[in-house]
């Protein structure tokens, strides 16, 4: 009953800030677009993560979904986890203050190690985990230009690990920047305050550049009861937990052209440190504190050879060192790729190779905390380098004026599992401008890491292993049907089913199922010029074979999930948005897990332009809940996500 009663304060809520239909009439002075793209628009956006090559989303064979530059400003949140919330398909779970859990299909734990996720095509994972530290993920959100999503497998192109689905960040050019943008936030439950500064100019026509820097400290999350959480009520419930986190950053990005050539040149660097708490040993919980200073590069070069003929170069670098009082932990990765689009006749070419030299040397923090009862995570050796190689080929061939058919492969050659080959077929019937049907098949591949190969545990007097040096890649096979719709001006919708078959993981796979399937749907509705609203649903399901024989249904993910959003402008000045999220419980999948109850979550923005270069914000966030459980992590305490408010002040000088 209590969930109904949520579901119904949240409608309640969304529908009376609604306007009347019929208010269409009043105001014919507002900008048009001011909500956001229009429906035929938002099918005709470019996106580049399915292809590698820019391709209208509606032409795409993949279950894509893109934010947009005004979804994201128009959402208010401050963080990247939170942002992708609003992805339909995509589960977002919080941990603490600073953690989170972010998976699509499979399983859901804070390394999702078959989730791919890049910024401007750089890897951010950690090939340690092979997961993603979330809480060090950031960038000026305001220069954001999408943000595309892909649920399913990319690994013919991407390579390995991008098996359920990939995030692509991407970021503003430096010719879109000009100017200055300062802004300074205040609040509490979420962030205590932030505060950024971004300024662009160019040196001449084709030479443009920006600088940025920003700070923020995050707040605290709440101790939840024992059933909840793995502090077995030593913590208060209800206090503040202490998990807060601090990070500055600062960045550049100039880009320029010479002719036909095109380049871009980018750098961050980061300091942040986050607190936790591990799990209790004896009558107490252990704080942990992460140090972490990262830094890369990254370049791109371009080259139009010819009107159908272009050259690509990626490269970048990454460091990071991440300190806690478990591990030290050191990390550089170098990557270069090198692309080749072309067109021949009714074929669209896109061929390929690249490298990644991985450097790691990771340390047990403090070797004397480890004894029989208290025994020490690390990784043997200590240091160990590893090289990548890599080439992939696409052909995009356009049978017919209305039916595409993509076959491709990434081949990878890696020192853990040796050759690995991911081929996709994928194709794509668009009758009409307003429908399309894609189908796809695809065999993606997730290798091992430092952790499942390497891992042991320190008791002391001897160290026992923990990890496998001769674990095999994962397989899955996935099937996928998919189908789009815009019906007139003001409705669209877009929806997927798949099927996911792993290949070799018995009872050994610990994060994911040996088969699942489901169900994606999203339905966009445009009722006004300055008002749209999309209702998303994911429905999944999955089974794990036993050794003994037979299999048995487990919930690594949440059965059901549904999203509200709604985005509507009053005037030319005044916004208010509202996110509701209806998220299905989760059954504990082991003895030392918990159940995670289901909850209902609503966010609500309001925003006032109030001069050309000013602007005025407030975010709320979780209003029905003092507290409540995302997800469960078997190592860490995890605290309630808390009722939050931050006020926002922008100022702009172009």
């Amino acid at each position: 009953m209590r969930i109904f009663l949520h579901i119904a304060m949240a409608l309640l809520l969304l529908f009376a800030s609604a306007p009347p239909v019929f208010s269409e009439a009043l105001d014919k002075t507002k900008t048009p677009g001011l909500t956001n793209l229009s429906l035929e628009e938002l099918l005709q956006i470019k996106v580049t993560t399915v292809s590698k090559s820019p391709q209208e989303l509606s032409q795409e064979a993949a279950a894509i979904y893109v934010l947009t530059r005004e979804d994201i400003r128009r959402s208010g949140y401050r963080r990247l986890p939170e942002l992708l919330r609003m992805v339909p398909g995509l589960h977002v779970a919080k941990q603490s203050a600073n953690r989170w859990a972010i998976s699509s299909r499979n399983s859901q734990s804070r390394f999702s190690s078959t989730m791919l996720v890049m910024v401007d095509g750089r890897t951010v994972y950690s090939p340690f985990y092979a997961g993603v530290y979330w809480e060090l993920q950031d960038t000026f959100i305001e220069d954001i230009e999408r943000i595309e999503v892909v649920r399913g497998p990319g690994g013919s192109l991407w390579g390995t690990n991008a098996v359920d689905g990939i995030i692509n960040i991407i970021t503003r050019s430096s010719d879109d920047t000009h100017g200055t943008k300062a802004y300074a936030l205040g609040g509490t439950g979420e962030m205590e305050w932030e505060t950024g500064f971004r300024y662009g100019a160019s040196v001449d026509d084709e030479t443009h550049y920006r600088l940025f820097a920003k700070g923020f400290q995050s707040d605290t999350g709440e101790y939840l009861g024992a059933d909840e959480s793995r502090n077995n009520g030593l913590a208060p419930v209800g206090n503040d937990a202490d998990d807060d986190g601090t990070s500055g950053m600062a960045g550049f990005r100039m880009d320029w052209t010479r002719g036909h050539d095109d380049f871009n040149l980018q750098g961050n660097i980061q300091q942040a440190e986050i607190n936790e708490e591990r799990v209790l040993v004896g009558p107490t919980l252990l704080p942990n504190e992460i140090d972490s200073d990262n830094y890369n590069l990254a370049f791109n070069w371009q080259r139009e050879l010819t009107d159908n003929d272009s050259l690509k170069l990626t490269t970048y670098y990454d460091y990071l060192d991440r300190t806690d009082d478990i591990l030290e932990n050191e990390e550089q990765v170098f990557n270069v790729e090198l692309q080749h689009n072309l067109t021949r006749g009714t074929h669209d070419l896109s061929w390929g190779a690249g490298y990644r030299y991985y450097d790691n040397v990771a340390r047990i923090a403090d070797p004397s905390f480890c004894g029989p009862t208290t025994p020490c995570f690390g990784v043997k050796p200590e240091s160990k380098n590893l090289s990548t190689y890599s080439a992939f080929f696409q052909d995009r061939i356009h049978l017919t004026n209305t039916l595409t058919m993509i076959v491709g492969s990434k081949f990878v050659d890696n020192e853990y599992t040796g050759f690995e080959y991911q081929p996709t077929v994928r194709g794509v019937w668009t009758p009409d401008n307003e429908t399309s049907y894609w189908a796809a098949a695809t065999r993606a591949v997730r290798t091992p890491d430092r952790v499942n190969t390497d891992g042991i545990l320190d008791f002391g007097a001897a160290t026992v292993p923990i990890g496998d040096k001769d674990m095999d890649s994962f397989v899955a096979y996935t099937y996928e049907l998919g189908y789009r719709k815009r019906f007139v001006e003001r409705w669209a919708i877009d929806a997927t089913v798949f099927y996911t078959n792993w290949q070799d993981t018995v009872q050994e796979s610990s994060f994911g199922l040996d088969e699942f399937y489901g169900f994606e749907g999203v339905v966009r509705y445009q009722p006004l010029e300055d008002w749209l609203m999309e209702l998303s649903y994911t429905y999944h399901e999955g089974t794990d074979d036993l050794k003994a024989g037979g299999d048995q249904s487990r919930e690594l993910l949440p059965e059901h999930s549904l999203q509200l959003r709604s985005q509507y402008s009053f005037a030319k000045n005044l916004e208010l948005d509202t996110n509701i999220y209806y998220v299905d419980d989760v059954n504990a999948i082991n003895a030392v897990s918990a159940d995670i109850d289901d909850y209902v979550r609503v966010d609500l923005r309001c925003g006032w332009q109030i001069t050309d270069q000013v602007d005025l914000s407030l975010l709320l966030t979780n209003l029905l809940d003092g507290a409540h459980a995302e997800s469960y992590d078997t190592m860490k305490i995890n605290s309630g996500v808390p009722r939050a408010a931050m006020l926002k002040i922008t100022f702009s000088l172009n």
